[in-house]
């Protein structure tokens, strides 16, 4: 019995962490693309070269990134852009702030975490890119 149900849902066992990956990229990305100014301060307080490409690029690989992966279209390329921008804020800006908290990187983790295990195990089969061969 355990062999039919995990082969019925196993395909599909991507689904919701491809959905819950897609809302967090959208709904965390939204309010820094919307006011970039201040997230490019951040950026810059965090020492990292150049701030306002790496901003940018962060702000974008993050709600489209969270677009497409939300649609399951060009899964792994925008899992990887959610990955080194999840990366970076979990290592670089929010790690001195310890693992719990309001500045805590427990949050940036699991995003790099889940965004880096759909990279590497494809959008599944409930996908655009699974409906276009490509999963």
């Amino acid at each position: 019995m355990f062999q039919r149900l995990k082969a019925a849902v196993g395909p599909y066992a991507f689904l919701p962490l491809r959905l819950a990956v897609g809302l967090v990229g959208i709904l965390h990305g939204w309010p820094k693309i919307s006011h970039p100014s201040g997230f490019v301060r951040t950026v810059t307080e965090a020492g990292l070269p150049w701030p306002e490409v790496l901003a940018w690029a962060g702000m974008v690989s993050l709600v489209l990134g969270g677009a497409l992966v939300l649609v399951g279209f060009l899964t792994r390329p925008a899992a990887l852009g959610i990955a080194c921008t999840a990366g970076v804020a979990a290592f670089r800006v929010q790690f001195a702030s310890g693992f719990f908290g309001e500045s805590g990187f427990e949050g940036a983790l699991l995003l790099f975490l889940a965004a880096f295990a759909l990279l590497l195990g494809g959008p599944g089969r409930a996908s655009i890119d699974a409906f276009r061969g490509r999963a």
